[in-house]
């Protein structure tokens, strides 16, 4: 039997426009996520990226410690001191120890891929 197919049950022909396909669809995701990312400073905004794991896999991420609070929100928490005799702002001092009231989560990666979605599906239906 010819071996015309490789691992991935994929001719070695198609493989090429396949990869291409992976590659731009990650470019669709990472667009409309990065279109909907709240911006404060721009570092979560310019923490979008994406890495090619392999030729068909790409990992889409944001590299900021604290995008998953912005995503998901976070609870209401207490903040306390640890290197300083009082918590301030510069300008109001609060104390050693405040209740903080937690954050609203503002998603923009799940959005994202939602709104990627149809025009990855409609990209690899033209394969």
């Amino acid at each position: 039997m010819n071996n015309k197919w490789n691992i991935g049950g994929v001719m070695k022909g198609q493989r090429k426009r396949l990869a291409a396909a992976v590659w731009l669809a990650s470019d669709v995701l990472l667009s409309e996520i990065i279109a909907r990312t709240p911006v404060d400073t721009g570092n979560l905004k310019g923490n979008n990226d994406r890495r090619e794991i392999n030729d068909l896999r790409v990992r889409v991420f944001n590299n900021t410690s604290y995008a998953p609070h912005v995503e998901f929100g976070t609870p209401a928490h207490e903040i306390r001191v640890k290197n300083a005799k009082v918590l301030t702002d510069g300008k109001k001092f609060f104390g050693k120890v405040v209740q903080h009231p937690g954050t609203r989560a503002q998603p923009f990666m799940r959005p994202g891929y939602r709104a990627a979605k149809k025009k990855v599906q409609s990209l690899f239906r033209k394969l």
